[in-house]
């Protein structure tokens, strides 16, 4: 995945969050993770591409 794209993943995300990260925000449960920051995810694919481990 590039990071063009996963930038616009992490927008789209910030504008519209999975059903589950919506209830567990309203019920209180969980915080935002700094790998939820871009920069953070920039810093784990020294590529520039981001890859799966395996």
């Amino acid at each position: 995945m590039t990071f063009p794209a996963v930038q616009e993943l992490l927008d789209y995300w910030r504008a519209h969050p999975p059903v589950h990260l919506s209830v567990a925000a309203a019920l209180g449960q969980g915080a935002a993770k700094a790998h939820d920051d871009f920069a953070a995810l920039m810093a784990m694919a020294p590529k520039g591409v981001l890859a799966a481990k395996g």
